[in-house]
């Protein structure tokens, strides 16, 4: 995380609940890549 800061740690922890349809994280990796992916 880069940070000693308690709140950007608890805010970070955060990512861990999102969700994503396997289209956001094909498209998400793609972008990730900068190219598209197979």
């Amino acid at each position: 995380i880069g940070s000693t800061n308690p709140e950007h740690i608890r805010e970070a922890t955060k990512a861990l609940d999102l969700l994503l349809s396997r289209e956001e994280w094909y498209r998400l990796m793609a972008a990730a890549a900068g190219k598209p992916l197979p």
